[in-house]
């Protein structure tokens, strides 16, 4: 996942000393994606693989802390040394990543750094496009009026989405080879390339690209 790819990036620059070493803490879904990835490693790539085989299980180390409740997330608030928070969700639409932006989106020495894409209405959209003045909600329901002077950027390149090719190479893998294929949660254009690429591969199979509120009826043989 794209959490853990950054995880992953983290660790290797603590170690080599690239960055100066601050506690990383880990909130909302992130936590448990990245449980999955430690109970799990031999579907990751030979190099992690064999780091956990060796106890050397890269997602858990002295970097890396869970917060685990609100009272714990409170007093990671209230730190006033360096750290680094990794929390959902990534468009800034709920979860506890709004806890983190309240407390500290009014100091401009902060940073707020989105590694995904951020979709069109989104608060994160918003802040891309330099909109500084947001409103979120309170815990008692009431709306408050933010000033956002935190650093605001955007690192390309991590996805959490397979690419074309992976989508192809994953398509030519199926076994046995499926009679119908469903393509969707993408734009209409890419959906109908890899449509034509899919039935390439498949030329017996058929190929749906529903958009939205289509719906679609398969037989199902036992």
């Amino acid at each position: 996942g794209r959490a853990q790819e950054i995880m992953l990036i983290l660790n290797h620059l603590f170690e080599s000393k690239s960055i100066p070493e601050v506690p990383v803490f880990l909130d909302g879904l992130v936590i448990e994606a990245t449980g999955i990835h430690v109970a799990f490693p031999r579907y990751m790539n030979q190099e992690i693989t064999e780091q956990v085989i060796e106890n050397k299980n890269v997602f858990i180390t002295e970097y890396f802390t869970p917060v685990k409740s609100p009272q714990q997330r409170e007093e990671v608030l209230e730190m006033p040394d360096p750290m680094i928070v990794m929390a959902t969700s990534g468009m800034l639409e709920g979860g506890p990543v709004l806890a983190y932006l309240r407390e500290f989106a009014g100091d401009e020495k902060n940073l707020l750094m989105f590694v995904s894409y951020q979709v069109e209405g989104t608060l994160g959209r918003r802040l891309l496009k330099d909109i500084r003045e947001i409103r979120l909600m309170r815990e008692d329901g009431k709306p408050e009026l933010i000033n956002v002077k935190m650093e605001i950027t955007k690192i390309d390149g991590f996805s959490g989405h397979s690419s074309f090719q992976e989508l192809l190479k994953y398509v030519k893998s199926i076994r046995p080879k499926p009679r119908n294929v469903v393509l969707v949660h993408g734009e209409p254009e890419a959906v109908s390339n890899l449509s034509k690429n899919v039935s390439k591969i498949l030329p017996n199979a058929r190929i749906y690209t529903p958009r939205n509120l289509d719906s679609i009826t398969l037989e199902i043989k036992t």
